[in-house]
């Protein structure tokens, strides 16, 4: 079984480890948002990257919290996939988006 971690807050991972930074950015002009997922190696130096482009419905300012969770999952679902495909594992995934950190540690086996 493939080990996922998901921090919240910076950290190194230990030896062996990779570690996936992911980001969201909202276009509200083009209605979409942008993910970057940048990795680096237990040293921290680079392995690889990835930028995705997503276009479609932006929320009202009113509905921004739960239109940011599920664009911060959507980003974390997408990097999971990507690595899993590269063939990549025990890998550290680490975002700013709380909510989205706790969710997974309690739907998912990690």
């Amino acid at each position: 079984m493939k080990k996922l971690h998901i921090a919240h807050h910076p950290s190194s991972g230990p030896g062996n480890m990779l570690k996936c930074n992911i980001n969201v950015v909202v276009f509200s002009l083009q209605k979409g948002f942008g993910i970057g997922l940048f990795v680096r190696n237990d040293r921290g130096f680079f392995v690889k990257a990835k930028i995705a482009l997503f276009y479609g419905f932006i929320p009202t300012v009113e509905d921004c919290s739960f239109y940011g969770f599920v664009k911060a999952k959507i980003a974390l679902c997408h990097a999971i996939s990507w690595l899993a495909d590269l063939g990549f594992d025990n890998i550290i995934f680490e975002m700013d988006c709380k909510l989205v950190v706790d969710d997974m540690r309690e739907t998912c086996l990690v």
